[in-house]
């Protein structure tokens, strides 16, 4: 088998396949596998593939997940009795070996295997959880609330001489003194974790731990309501913006748009463009050397121009010396 018939570099003689039936092989209408050195970040190829499906799952909704952790025995076996007493229902004496009944089977199976786990624990993400928070940190927190109610409890009034208002200022200070290290700590932990996986060449964990430090998008705009109804096509929903942006800057009516001034300044525009005749301007009747410049920058003083040539300003003394590089490159 040739190097690009297969994503992973084999280390065991492991092969990654991806499979799918054969009445789907008329949606693929692209597939390839990129072996360019410069994408070869990881332990796979990239696999670049476009299906040709519409887009259907408008609705994402962040699902609860199982709690491993949290799981007792008692639970796993709750969700093993309850697991048997739902396949014990499905009956596999008329299957038949045709496409229709294994998927039939195979979604019969999945709908099981679901419906028992409500016999685990679940969890939700937080968004808001913070990696470095440890029990040392919320005990510190815990003290300055506790230290907060003590002191609103007792008439809440300021002063280093009020005792409650001394420990909560302190308890305050401990506690973000230690934020702080412990979130020093974690960022420490995490970069060392990142260099020794790029020392040891493990891409895979290297980009996976990148990857948790990119901003991440909150929601995914899938849908949008148009002219025409909801749509959920790209290409749609991308040409939808196009008209409205084009006719926000370019409104096809307005009542500050006055069409005859518009055209005496476009007129007076044209005619400037059109003349070369500069020979009336004593400043533009001769060139001016890139020398001239040089000695001109050279008495500028306090950021602004002498009285015999007022039109230079403040911003010429500014970028002077870059402006005369860029001058001596293009001359050349």
């Amino acid at each position: 088998m040739r190097k690009s018939d297969f994503t992973f570099k084999p280390t065991q003689k492991t092969l990654d396949y991806v499979i799918i039936g054969d009445w789907q092989t008329d949606i693929i209408d692209y597939n390839n596998i990129v072996t360019d050195e410069c994408c070869s970040v990881s332990d796979h190829f990239p696999l670049k593939t476009v299906l040709k499906i519409t887009v259907s799952n408008f609705d994402i909704k962040s699902d609860d997940v199982i709690a491993w952790n949290k799981c007792t025995r008692m639970d796993l076996n709750n969700y093993e009795e309850l697991l048997k007493a739902y396949l014990s229902c499905i009956n596999t004496c008329q299957l038949q070996p045709h496409t229709t009944d294994i998927e039939n089977l195979y979604e019969h199976i999945v709908k099981c295997i679901k419906s028992a786990s409500k016999a685990l624990p679940k969890s939700k993400f937080n968004k808001n959880a913070k990696p470095y928070w440890n029990s040392s940190v919320n005990e510190a927190h815990n003290k300055q609330r506790r230290a907060r109610s003590h002191w609103i409890e007792n008439g809440k009034l300021p002063g280093r001489n009020n005792p409650y208002f001394k420990q909560y200022k302190d308890s305050k200070r401990k506690f973000i003194n230690m934020q702080k290290k412990a979130i020093a700590d974690t960022n420490a932990f995490f970069y060392s974790e990142i260099n020794a996986a790029a020392d040891n060449m493990d891409m895979r964990t290297f980009w996976r731990m990148v990857r948790l430090k990119q901003n991440k998008t909150k929601e995914t705009i899938n849908e949008i309501e148009g002219d025409s109804g909801t749509l959920r096509n790209p290409n749609d929903i991308l040409r939808t913006f196009s008209t409205y942006y084009e006719n926000v800057f370019t409104p096809k009516y307005s009542n500050m748009y006055n069409a005859n001034l518009h055209a005496e300044l476009d007129n007076k525009v044209q005619l400037f463009l059109q003349s070369n005749d500069f020979s009336k301007d004593k400043c533009l009747a001769k060139d001016v050397s890139i020398k001239e410049i040089a000695e001109i920058m050279t008495t500028l003083k306090l950021k602004k121009a002498p009285d015999m040539i007022k039109s230079l300003t403040s911003t010429l003394y500014m970028v002077g010396s870059v402006f005369s590089i860029m001058l001596k490159h293009c001359s050349l």
